[in-house]
């Protein structure tokens, strides 16, 4: 977040009241105008300005993110039926406002219902989206509950799963990878244990993540004397630093998933007592690290492209590359 994120979202704001005042507006123009008032007016709520005192340009931006969504909802569903493809957006940012306003039955009921109301003509970034606002959405909800139920704690591996037949139905294999990191990440939020060694090979081995020897991550390890450690953990593969170089992933967000994958793995085999599996992907993950794969986008967000047909593409954000470096030393101090 820029030093004026919250002066550039008030004159946002500003600008789209201004804009929604004009008379004579065309129906696409007021739609998007009115979809871009939800969007800026979630993002206040997001940061906390509309709780903070000090902003009082964000007073009350609860009600107008509500009537934005109703207008913008009015508009493509009843005169201008083509406009549809702004309806599952607006839903999902109800949703999320629902959420925050306690009431999350009502926004899971409303992400259901728009999860079963897809076309095949729709295009698949709108369904994708559906699905990961759901599963946010119930992750969270099980997160913050310190009693769940076992239906209540399967619901969102259930979401992650039909997201994953969805993906693979529709040969999206980038969306099927971001899947099974989604289902690995929700197993070790519900603490789901037996079940993350299974998941975690899976990815692995989806993302084409190999132990720097080649071999099975974890075989032929060996204790390192003490004192020159640094830090590394506590135990190092027999073997000499591969030549080869790192394997080539498909795109931006493969890297990025494959980091996060081994800063889970790094973590849980630790926490299982299996430092040399915990070493050799630790092992690894410097090398990825050094390689530079966090530099570019510097934006945040990375993309999942769909080439046939040419659709938009799905959007996801990244975390901020030194708050990976920070997990790196985390995991490095974790794995001594």
């Amino acid at each position: 977040m820029h030093r004026y994120h919250a002066q550039s979202l008030c004159l946002s704001l500003l600008a789209l009241r201004r804009c929604l005042s004009l008379p004579n507006l065309t129906p696409e123009v007021e739609c998007r105008a009115w979809t871009a008032m939800v969007e800026i007016g979630m993002l206040v709520i997001d940061r906390g300005f509309s709780q903070n005192n000090d902003h009082f340009w964000a007073r009350g931006i609860e009600i107008e993110v509500e009537k934005a969504a109703s207008k913008a909802v009015s508009i493509h569903s009843t005169a201008h039926p083509t406009l549809r493809l702004y309806r599952p957006h607006v839903t999902c940012l109800t949703a999320r406002l629902l959420y925050w306003q306690h009431k999350s039955k009502f926004a899971l009921t409303l992400l259901r219902r728009l999860r079963i109301s897809f076309l095949p003509s729709d295009p698949p970034h709108a369904t994708y989206a559906a699905h990961l606002t759901l599963i946010s959405l119930l992750a969270t909800s099980n997160a913050s509950s310190t009693i769940s139920s076992s239906k209540d704690m399967k619901a969102p591996l259930s979401v992650v799963h039909a997201l994953a037949d969805l993906a693979d139905k529709n040969r999206h294999f980038g969306v099927k990878s971001f899947a099974l990191v989604l289902t690995l990440r929700t197993l070790v939020s519900l603490r789901l244990w037996e079940s993350v060694d299974d998941s975690l090979r899976l990815v692995e081995e989806a993302l084409g993540i190999e132990c720097p020897s080649g071999q099975v991550c974890g075989e032929g390890a060996r204790p390192v004397a003490a004192g020159n450690q640094g830090l590394w953990p506590v135990y190092r593969s027999n073997h000499p630093p591969p030549t080869q170089p790192l394997p080539k992933f498909a795109d931006k967000l493969a890297a990025v998933m494959a980091i996060h994958t081994l800063i889970i793995g790094v973590v849980f085999h630790t926490f299982v007592g299996n430092f040399a599996r915990a070493s050799a992907r630790l092992t690894f993950l410097h090398m990825l690290m050094d390689s530079g794969a966090l530099i570019a986008p510097s934006s945040g967000v990375v993309e999942i492209t769909f080439s046939d047909p040419p659709f938009l593409p799905l959007y996801s954000s990244k975390r901020h590359i030194h708050v990976s470096f920070s997990f790196l030393r985390i995991s490095s101090t974790l794995s001594q």
